[in-house]
């Protein structure tokens, strides 16, 4: 066992120095193209990025299988300085928190989300947790029939469209509609990033954040020693059958395949941000994003 995670974190070290010199040696390359345009420039160089590192992930991630090797990847930033130039990378998992839009499928709710999320809420003091669940409940669903009155946003804001929640400012504005409605300021103490996502079908435990630990297994203490452990099996967890279960419907898995990487590339005192998901089962990136 040993081996292999020695081997798994060499191919990540590898798999940035390997990054790390395409980066430059784009740099070199591009550093020839329009002179006279900063902005122009940098757009060519940020892109190359983007290219070079969707190459070194097709090569490398599909031996990266290891959870300690994933655990330093995602230990920390990775910084590549220069005299002219500053790149930064950042990579995180994906599939580390509740996908909100599990909660119903073909109409049927998935009643350990459900109470999940419903312990959550009441553990927040959120005075109306069943009102608010509804709320989410018609909005993921594309028809306008109301659970409880009040539930569909879309029949007061006709700008709202049902179906499944995208983004964060889409969960936002669930947030502020039941905050008003109830005029409850509890469900703004959530932090709601430890919790949900809007993707992805399973949740690897060891990169779920404590807080979301804590009402996954509910009955065991959860501090800080829990991160210390790498968890391969629901025997590792020391979890009954009829919890194991619930973890199962949950989504609770012991690997990873989807890292998000974020790069930051500075140069000629502007900023360009790439982000997308690499797949590593599929080899396949999804969502990609420039921020200017």
């Amino acid at each position: 066992m040993k081996i292999k995670k020695g081997i798994a974190l060499l191919i990540t070290v590898v798999m940035l120095a390997a990054l790390s010199i395409l980066v430059l040696k784009s740099y070199n390359i591009s550093g020839k193209f329009i002179k006279d345009n900063d902005t122009i420039r940098v757009l060519a160089q940020s892109n190359r990025l983007f290219l070079d590192s969707k190459k070194i992930f097709k090569a490398n991630f599909k031996d990266l299988n290891d959870t300690q090797a994933f655990q330093y990847l995602f230990s920390k930033p990775f910084v590549i300085p220069s005299n002219v130039f500053k790149i930064t990378f950042i990579f995180n998992p994906v599939d580390n928190r509740v996908n909100i839009n599990k909660i119903l499928h073909n109409s049927k709710i998935n009643k350990e989300i459900y109470s999940l999320l419903e312990n959550i809420l009441i553990s927040y003091n959120v005075e109306d947790s069943d009102f608010f669940l509804k709320i989410v409940l018609d909005t993921i669903d594309k028809d306008n029939d109301e659970r409880v009155y009040g539930s569909e946003i879309a029949k007061q804001n006709r700008f709202f469209s049902n179906g499944e929640i995208y983004s964060k400012e889409e969960w936002m504005q669930i947030i502020d509609y039941y905050a008003q409605n109830r005029d409850d300021k509890n469900i703004y103490k959530i932090p709601w990033s430890k919790y949900i996502g809007f993707k992805g079908n399973s949740i690897d435990i060891n990169f779920a954040s404590l807080q979301l630990i804590k009402f996954l297994l509910p009955n065991q203490t959860v501090d800080q020693s829990f991160k210390d452990k790498y968890y391969n099996s629901f025997k590792d967890l020391s979890v009954d059958k009829k919890r194991e279960n619930i973890l199962k419907k949950i989504g609770v898995v012991f690997d990873t395949s989807r890292v998000l990487a974020k790069i930051r590339y500075n140069n000629f005192n502007k900023n360009i941000d790439i982000s997308y998901i690499y797949d590593i089962k599929y080899k396949s990136i999804s969502d990609i994003k420039y921020t200017f």
